[in-house]
């Protein structure tokens, strides 16, 4: 009977680890666009950003962005450095945009390593990717946030180099 037991047991904690531990596959693009593509005609550029203007900002041309994984977004951003895209941002109204969202990357990618009530974040360092959702009480408004930087080095690689 022990035997039995502790076999069932075993593959119920199998049978869970991927929803632990396990994130998918990293995205590929943001909104149809893939890290590293260039500025499609579909978008329009916006302002620019960082140091010395290196990153530039777009806008989508159509005036209401399309839904992502089923909920209405508000605004949304694109960021391109050097002309190949490297991060994008969905913004969206309402307090149950955020549980929404959430609950749908999770069933994408995994529970994500932090567990914090109002931000989670996934990484996939293979491919320099981060992906971020956070919530923002006093103005019940979620943003989601990705980047991807295939090719260059990562962060913490600058970071060393600039000392």
């Amino acid at each position: 009977m022990c035997k039995g037991f502790c076999l069932l047991l075993g593959l119920l904690v199998l049978s869970c680890l991927p929803a632990w531990g396990g994130t998918g596959a990293a995205p590929k693009d943001f909104r149809g666009i893939p890290w590293g593509g260039t500025v499609p005609d579909t978008l329009i550029k916006s302002t620019t950003a960082g140091d010395g203007g290196k990153v530039e900002v777009f806008r989508n041309r159509a005036k209401e962005p399309t839904p992502f994984l089923g909920v209405p977004v508000a605004e949304e951003a694109y960021y391109f450095t050097r002309g190949k895209l490297t991060g994008g941002q969905l913004f969206y109204r309402g307090e149950d945009t955020f549980s929404r969202l959430k609950d749908s990357l999770v069933k994408l990618y995994g529970v994500p390593k932090n567990l914090n009530p109002e931000f989670y974040r996934w990484e996939w360092p293979d491919t320099q990717t981060v992906l971020t959702i956070a919530y923002n009480k006093k103005f019940k408004y979620t943003t989601l946030s990705m980047t991807s930087t295939p090719g260059l080095p990562p962060v913490s690689t600058l970071k060393k180099k600039a000392h």
